[in-house]
């Protein structure tokens, strides 16, 4: 293991150590300080446990039930304590529902001294037991099968605690008066807080046993105890404890008692769960054998054995494959542990094959026009170049771009209110009929101004049109809010006037990470701030002038009214009275955004760029020949309207080189203008504030939309540095970088410097309806950004950023670590220590040449124009196929062909060759300048920016076989609703049943110190992913839960069955592990 500033991945495996410790839940990061390295660290930590491990079970001696009981809470809270067929309940979730229990005993005011009956079984049971002794009553447990009249005669109970339908078949089979308590009831009074215990004494009663034919016999807590000592040596805390049918009704009583005060899991007999469907294996667990029905005799263990219900063929199965997940559950009770019934359903109102087969149409749809569009251009608009002249077709072009986004506006407002009417609160089924109307909107939602994205410089014409649509779709959206989130269910969004929510992450009310489409509203009041990459949960709210930090996760419930940061948010400032909003700012900005709206079209030159490229040199070559009298007279075109000179279809062999050229210029004019729109207009001279609306304000948020675009088109190349230099900023040499958010004027960057894809490396910010720039982003020499960060101030030299931070100021102190929201902060030892390499590895001219040329011009240009010349090929295709259409069935067949180039270019490029640039037999660690590093470029410039998918499938079941095609390993029912779900497919595994909500993500490599690093990672059956949340560079366990928002630590694993969140994300100690009792297994 390496030293921390080296490679952090070490720091997240050794909090997984950590969590193995019963004592050592809880990281004391002074010990980094203290202890450098993780070898000193971990040295350190292991000599403190091994002294704090030996005696983890409390002495029971001298204590009741109760006080054992809850010393096993506190040391082990998240620890299973007992397991039947289809429930699993941890410590604290037993000891919540035993104080629920308590309370409906409270409620029925028995008399004393009289016992409390229980008839119940499984962990219902266990809980009685405690909430009767936390009461104060002794406890005793009935056997609903016989003699029950004669049992409650003899003991006399003064309540009878039971589920409804005992209590009812107990009104006929006996008469008794003591207090009946429905324990169904108890489920609302989960989260009430727990009442005071009414203590008992060592020698009051705590238990009474019924034998047929004696007396009733009665044990104090006292010789309970003892009792429990004779078991103890036969049981291991932490262990599985599996209780055998053979124990009597009062051995089996005093061993249960026995294993839960020494902190073990409590198994029930049952045929149902001895063999697990994930593993085939039998599950291990301590056997405790009585030897007749005395309370003291026992005997060690005995061997793991099967029921009588288990085959030959089960037991062969015994040494079965692994399940998904290297953190498997230790109890491998795969099925019932993670909820899972024989039949597979999504719930009893889902249709997942009719889902598909819809989805799939609506899927299939999109090629389909995209290759009509094409073809309306190739037979409708490409013969109007010769005979109308050039600024009639560029104003034609504009005008029906312009066309078709009103027209896809206006059909999905139909779609909506016809399929789905007005969104409301509720709960459904994934793959439910309400749930594809809903998929069937959003889908057409992804192709219109409503689903584009957005960013801070994003222009005010845009935003306000969208607004208009989004009132038109049920939304309560005021015309001055600026928002740069898509929106999802949009009856349940509220965001009143200049109020402020920015993107990339969805605004949404609808929520997957139960599994099921959970709808609750979100509000945000008027002049309220929400940041970049913010995560929202639906049922919360912003009050009028809250102010929620970048990158931070407000939670269902939540009402902000001041300002609030963290993931989760908590309160880091009070309301700022100032920020509340005038009418007269209202109707002034709502007036002049409404103005500078009718300019929506201007934003639409850029697409018209290519076509008009094209017109110009069709009409290059027709002017060549028409100088050329033996031709003149072939220059007449056919009365079709689709028909082309007789002279242009014999030179239309030249088209796909044609379109080869106009691709590759068209790029590099994107990058002129740019550079020379970012050159030539006013620049902004920090600080600076202007109103959204004027003219200063929307050149400098042109600036960075061009900016931004043209970055995603070079992504990671390694002119990248060149081009933000040459827009105005100030670059060292030696720097890479990927895509970024900024405005080059205010950007100052040293030498030697390293930013992956996706930070924010500007201070602009616009809220309330003003855009502003306080101060210049100087990154000092040597830093190092991962993703998703937001630095308005910068770095000092030598520092460290991993994923998802935010530093709103810029700190003081060089060669520091920083990670997460509230950030983390750790030495970076790396650059301190002698010798430390700054920068890339060296290389050989030939390995620094072909790098450049890779990412820079074949990546850049080459695969652009390749990506023209099929279109050019398609048309080409169409032409000599059908010349001039006659028939009906013949733009049928076009259709066709132009699917055909699109899907095939889009399986050659992404699928064939990007599996072979990129597949799971790639070195784990990579120089910069290696083949390797090109080849990933390469790929995910073929993947994701070039040859993209022709479709979106995310939120249907076709989406698992498309990832499997990029390499990766998807299990079944795998549920998703982001696109880019898996960055690194090729060494990704994914286990069943696993569900990623909105904005979630699994990636798999880091570049740290200039080198690439990938490593397979495995996300276990039943993994829950939230919206916003990332697994980034660590397994998750079976049954695991990454809350919104949250961000784990490379190498910090999820274990199986927690609540995870925070950024880094830790074990949420209030939630604690899974409820894994979601449906019953089904056993024929």
């Amino acid at each position: 293991m390496e030293d921390l500033g080296v490679d952090s991945g070490g720091f997240g495996q050794l909090i997984t150590q950590m969590r193995t410790r019963p004592k050592l839940h809880k990281v004391d990061l002074q010990m980094l300080f203290e202890y450098p390295t993780v070898q000193a660290l971990a040295q350190h930590l292991s000599e403190e446990s091994e002294d704090s491990d030996d005696d983890v079970v409390a002495d029971f001696a001298g204590e009741t039930f109760v006080d054992a009981f809850l010393a096993s809470v506190a040391m082990n809270p998240h620890s299973l304590c007992r397991e039947s067929h289809c429930e699993a309940l941890s410590y604290l979730q037993m000891q919540r529902l035993a104080c629920a229990y308590q309370r409906l005993l409270r409620r029925a005011k028995p008399r004393r001294p009289e016992p409390v009956a229980i008839l119940l079984q499984g962990y219902q049971q266990m809980a009685a037991m405690i909430a009767a002794c936390m009461e104060g009553f002794a406890f005793c447990l009935l056997d609903t099968t016989e003699h029950l009249a004669e049992q409650l005669q003899q003991l006399g109970p003064c309540v009878i605690m039971a589920e409804a339908q005992t209590l009812a078949e107990l009104s006929w089979k006996a008469q008794t008066s003591a207090a009946l308590v429905d324990v169904n009831s108890a489920s609302a009074l989960l989260t009430q807080p727990p009442l005071a215990n009414l203590g008992a004494k060592a020698e009051d009663a705590a238990c009474v046993a019924l034998a047929p034919g004696t007396h009733p016999l009665v044990l104090s807590h006292s010789q309970l105890a003892a009792l429990v000592e004779v078991w103890r040596p036969h049981v291991t805390p932490s262990k599985r404890v599996r209780l055998s049918a053979g124990l009597g009704t009062c051995a089996r009583t005093v061993a249960a008692v026995a294993a839960v005060s020494c902190g073990a899991t409590l198994v029930e007999e049952s045929p149902q769960l001895v063999i697990s469907e994930v593993s085939g294996r039998t599950p291990k667990a301590q056997t405790l054998v009585v030897v007749g029905q005395t309370w003291f005799t026992a005997v060690p263990e005995a061997p793991v054995h099967l029921p009588q219900s288990a085959t030959w063929s089960q037991i062969s199965r015994l040494s079965g494959p692994a399940s998904a997940s290297s953190l498997s559950l230790a109890t491998e009770l795969g099925p019932y542990m993670l909820g899972r019934a024989k039949n597979r359903s999504y719930g009893p109102r889902s249709w997942p094959k009719l889902c598909a087969t819809v989805q799939g149409l609506a899927i299939l749809a999109q090629p389909v026009m995209v290759a009509a569009r094409l073809l309306l251009a190739e037979r409708i608009l490409l013969p109007m170049i010769f005979v109308a002249p050039m600024w009639l077709i560029a104003i034609a072009l504009i005008a029906l771009l312009t066309f078709e986004q009103f027209l896809r506006v206006f059909i999905l407002v139909a779609t909506k209110w016809i399929l789905i009417g007005r969104y409301r609160e509720g709960d459904h089924d994934i793959y439910s009929l309400y749930y594809l109307r809903h998929w069937l909107v959003e889908h057409l939602a992804k192709g219109t101004l409503v689903g584009q994205a957005a960013h801070q410089g994003s222009s005010i014409s845009f935003l306000f049109l969208r607004n208009l649509a989004l009132k038109a779709l049920g939304a309560k959206i005021h015309s001055t809010a600026v928002i740069t989130a898509r929106c999802v269910a949009y009856d349940l969004i509220s965001v009143d006037a200049l109020a402020t929510v920015h993107g990339p992450r969805h605004l949404t009310a609808v929520n997957y990470g139960e599994r099921r489409m959970v709808l609750r509203p979100v509000k945000v009041g008027a002049g309220a701030y929400v940041g970049p990459n913010c995560t929202l949960e639906p049922g919360c709210e912003v009050a009028p002038a809250g102010y929620v930090e970048p990158l931070s996760t407000v939670s269902s419930r939540m009402v902000v009214e001041s300002r609030v940061s963290g993931v989760p948010a908590k309160v880091v400032g009070p309301l700022d009275q100032s920020r509340l909003v005038k009418p007269e700012e209202v109707r002034s900005f709502r007036r002049w955004a409404a103005a500078l709206a009718t300019g929506y079209w201007v934003l639409l030159i850029p697409k018209a760029a290519m076509p008009v490229l094209a017109a110009v040199g069709f009409r290059l070559i027709t002017s060549f020949y028409k100088n050329e009298p033996q031709v003149s007279s072939e220059m007449v075109a056919d009365e079709q309207v689709d028909a082309l000179p007789l002279m242009f279809l014999d030179q239309l062999k030249w088209i796909p080189v044609l379109a080869f050229a106009v691709s590759t210029l068209q790029t590099v004019m994107q990058l002129l203008v740019t550079v020379a729109f970012c050159r030539l207009l006013p620049k902004v001279q920090p600080p600076f504030q202007r109103s959204l609306v004027s003219i200063r304000a929307q050149i400098a948020a042109l600036k960075m939309s061009m900016v931004l675009q043209a970055s995603e088109m070079l992504a990671d190349a390694s002119i990248v540095p060149w081009f933000i230099r040459m827009c105005g900023a100030s670059f060292g040499h030696g720097c890479a970088m990927g895509l970024q958010v900024t405005l080059p004027e205010t950007l100052e960057v040293g030498h030697r410097c390293f930013f992956a894809t996706g930070n924010i490396l500007t201070s602009v910010d616009v809220d309330q309806g003003q855009f502003k720039v306080p101060c210049k982003t100087v990154m000092s020499d040597h830093t190092f950004l991962g993703n998703h960060n937001h630095l308005p101030q910068g770095l000092p030299e030598g520092s460290f950023c991993g994923v998802g931070t935010w530093l709103p100021n810029r700190p003081t102190e060089p060669n520091m670590s920083y990670f997460g929201n509230p950030a983390m902060k750790f030495r970076r030892l790396a650059n301190q220590s002698a010798g430390a390499r700054q920068g890339p590895e060296r290389a050989s001219c030939l390995a620094r040449m072909w790098h450049h040329f890779s990412t820079s011009v074949m990546d850049v240009f080459l695969y652009r124009g390749v990506q023209g010349m099929v279109t050019g090929l398609a048309m080409l295709s169409s032409r000599r196929f059908c010349p001039v259409i006659v028939h009906v069935w013949e733009p049928l067949a076009l259709l066709l062909v132009y699917m055909a180039y699109a899907l095939g270019s889009w399986y050659l490029f992404s699928v064939v060759l990007g599996n072979l640039l990129f597949n799971r037999s790639a070195p784990h660690s990579n120089a910069y300048y290696s083949t390797t590093v090109t080849r990933w470029f390469t790929a995910l410039t073929a993947q994701q920016r070039v040859f993209k998918l022709p479709f979106q499938t995310a939120g249907s079941r076709w989406q698992a076989p498309i990832l499997r095609l990029l390499g990766a390993r998807v299990g079944k029912r795998f549920f998703c609703m982001n696109e880019l779900v898996l960055v690194d497919a090729p060494f990704t595994e994914v286990g069943d049943d696993v569900t990623v909500d909105y904005d979630g993500q699994v990636r798999c490599h880091s570049f740290e110190d200039f080198r690439l690093k990938f490593t397979t990672f495995k996300i276990g059956h039943g993994v829950t992913i939230m919206t916003g949340a990332s697994v980034a560079m660590c397994d998750a366990g079976d049954g695991a839960t990454l809350r919104p928002g949250s961000l784990t630590w490379k190498g910090s694993n999820l274990e199986p069955g927690g609540i995870y969140e925070g950024a880094p994300a830790a074990l949420d100690l209030e939630r604690g592990p899974t409820l894994l009792s979601k449906a019953p297994m089904e056993v024929k």
